[in-house]
């Protein structure tokens, strides 16, 4: 009626509607009283527009619909890939569904900020951190479909790399996901403080590196220094220290004059008064040339030993930084080791004394100050534990009582009592299986059973290994009675204890390798071989009879909960970094480390590369190798069908300039 009032809530209030609602079997009224009078200036609480969009944004299944829509968005763009054929049906069939995608993403915006509005009011749509994140995802969304249809803003086509945020968008609506986000924001402020600290030393070594390394870390380089100056010892020693014109010996001037042994530039010139190469070279003849300038004159190539450089305090900082994850800062220290001078070629360990720079800066950079981030990270996750007055801080709620659960179990160790049998032999069983001889008797069989699977090796002899294949016939044999004594003494209750489950398990796994093994002969030979290996497992038993392994085993099962939320987030965060880097570096040429085994022309191949670099394995190599501008590259070239072309050659026809 003319008197209704709009129900309207914010996102973190609908989720917690949409909880509360479920807890009370689904009557629980989700929507929360009205915030502001009017929004976008047009609809007022009474507006029947306004309250069809918050009674839809509202509903219970409003949230899982956007759920589903984002997930399949998020297969989508994995699917998508620069080096696609545009006119291919996959590739039109992606347009179309992102075209789709973005419209109902809008639409799902557009309900939102009818309901609640844009920026005035308490509950607005853009006062909610999720909802600025999905606004500008959409907004990421509708700009790159404009930018490629439109040649004057082809420029913003990089902008498509941008919806792999979408995923994103999942966090808020996952508990887990989304109490470890907010636990990282609320560590923030100190990583902030720690930052400026970390910066603080950084800036001091790299003004210290700036002053002695700028415009050195370079040398002499290219087809002529590789097999004419690096294989004439002479050239090598005059490159390494020049002599001015009129100091030469003849021999020295003939390198530079017409008919040089070293190139073939000077055959055009007439002088013998002075080098044939003055661009390159000092005016006065008394005055004597760098490294650089006879490398240049001689046709070769003057460039950087390491990608890093100490230029200027940015470049330096940036340099330190990279070597402080403690990848290629050897390279770095050798490099500066070697130098000897502004456009003068290195000498190795001309001074070792920079050495013990390096070292101290990996001592301060990397294992001190870098790890402050780690404490800074843990000690805040205690505070807000604390302030959680001792709950998990990565946990939910269902999450913290499955937890407390266990604790409580594992403090009281309930147990079943057990009755014997009727029968005679469940009888005599039940009296063997449950003394602490058998139990012990069990475990040495474990350990020598381990130590037996742990004495092959390649080349051993027949014999040997037929003695090695009868000692594990005979251990399979044993735990097979235990597993049998132990089900006629328990029956059912046998199966209700996780570690028999596990012993049965084993057990079983080895008659089936066994049973493989002896009726197919070799042929199945790798089957039974990988079913055996399964045995290796029980030695998990140990952990039941040891107290302190127990009760690392179970705090390890405690962390399950928590660390499972870390995991989905970083395999969110690696799925987003992998759609992002195959759209932003798909067609770069293969140079250096980006080669056939290591690029991001595919999504699985991109995902990895990635994780590779995640445990910091040439990192900086590979992105050093993207950042490369190859001679002839185009900045966005159109799409050619010599790139699906299983011979096409990246190298001799590079397709696509590196990203800066």
């Amino acid at each position: 009626g003319s008197g209704a009032v709009v129900p309207v809530m914010s996102a973190d209030d609908s989720v917690q509607a949409e909880e509360g609602g479920e807890a009370n079997g689904g009557d629980a009224d989700p929507l929360a009283p009205a915030a502001a009078k009017r929004t976008l200036f047009i609809f007022s609480q009474t507006n029947p527009v306004r309250i069809w969009c918050a009674k839809v944004s509202s509903h219970p299944k409003f949230d899982t619909a956007v759920l589903v829509l984002i997930v399949i968005s998020s297969l989508l763009l994995a699917l998508d890939n620069p080096l696609m054929d545009p006119e291919s049906d996959l590739k039109k069939f992606l347009v179309y569904t992102d075209y789709v995608m973005t419209t109902l993403f809008t639409m799902e915006m557009l309900l939102k900020i009818v309901t609640v509005g844009l920026v005035a009011g308490k509950g607005a749509y853009l006062r909610d951190n999720w909802n600025v994140l999905d606004f500008v995802v959409v907004l990421i969304s509708i700009i790159s479909i404009f930018a490629g249809n439109v040649k004057g803003l082809k420029s913003l086509r990089t902008l498509r790399a941008l919806r792999a945020l979408r995923p994103l968008r999942v966090v808020k609506r996952f508990p887990g996901l989304r109490i470890v986000v907010n636990a990282m924001f609320a560590a923030i402020p100190d990583v902030m403080n720690v930052s400026a600290v970390c910066l603080l030393f950084f800036l001091i070594f790299s003004i210290f590196a700036v002053n002695f390394f700028k415009g050195q870390l370079r040398s002499c380089s290219g087809d002529v220094y590789d097999y004419v100056i690096a294989q004439n010892a002479s050239l090598t020693n005059f490159m390494t220290e020049p002599k001015a014109w009129k100091d030469m010996g003849t021999d020295e001037q003939s390198w530079f004059l017409a008919g040089s042994p070293v190139t073939d530039l000077f055959d055009s010139c007439t002088t013998n008064t002075s080098a044939c190469c003055p661009s390159v070279w000092p005016d006065a003849l008394g005055a004597e040339p760098t490294s650089q300038e006879v490398c240049t004159c001689w046709g070769g190539d003057w460039e950087r030993v390491v990608p890093q450089s100490f230029d200027n305090v940015l470049v330096g900082l940036l340099t330190l930084v990279e070597i402080s994850t403690t990848e290629g800062w050897v390279d770095v220290m050798l490099a500066a080791v070697a130098s000897t001078g502004v456009d003068m070629e290195p000498v190795r360990d001309n001074n070792l004394w920079w050495a013990v720079f390096f070292i101290f800066f990996m001592m301060v950079g990397s294992y001190l100050v870098m790890n402050l981030f780690v404490g800074v990270v843990v000690d805040n996750f205690n505070s807000v534990r604390k302030q959680a007055e001792g709950h998990e801080s990565l946990l939910t709620e269902a999450q913290q009582a499955w937890v407390k659960t266990q604790q409580t179990a594992a403090k009281f160790k309930p147990k079943k009592k057990l009755y014997p049998p009727a029968s005679k032999f469940g009888q005599w069983c039940f009296k063997i299986v449950l003394t602490k001889d058998f139990e012990w008797a069990i475990m040495s069989c474990i350990i020598v059973n381990t130590c037996v699977m742990a004495a092959t090796y390649f080349g051993m002899p027949e014999d040997y290994e037929a003695a090695l294949n009868y000692m594990n016939y005979v251990f399979a044999a044993v735990f097979t009675v235990e597993a049998i004594m132990k089900i006629a003494a328990m029956k059912r209750n046998y199966f209700s204890d996780n570690w028999n489950m596990f012993d049965f398990f084993i057990v079983l796994g080895t008659g089936m390798g066994y049973i493989l093994m002896w009726a197919t002969g070799s042929g199945a030979g790798g089957i039974a071989t990988i079913v055996r290996s399964f045995r290796v497992g029980r030695i998990l038993r140990l952990i039941q009879g040891a107290k302190g392994l127990n009760r690392l085993f179970n705090t390890l099962i405690l962390t399950l909960p928590g660390l499972s939320n870390i995991s989905a987030l970083l395999c969110l965060l690696l799925f987003i970094f992998t759609v992002m880097s195959m759209q932003l570096f798909a067609k770069i040429q293969y140079q250096g480390d980006l080669d056939e085994h290591a690029n991001f022309r595919s999504f699985p191949r991109a995902l990895l590369v990635l994780f590779r670099c995640a445990t910091g394995e040439d990192w900086n190599g590979l992105m050093h190798d993207l950042a490369k501008q190859a001679d002839g590259c185009e900045e966005d070239p159109e799409y050619d069908t010599a790139w699906n072309d299983p011979d096409f050659d990246s190298d001799k026809n590079p397709p696509y300039c590196g990203f800066i």
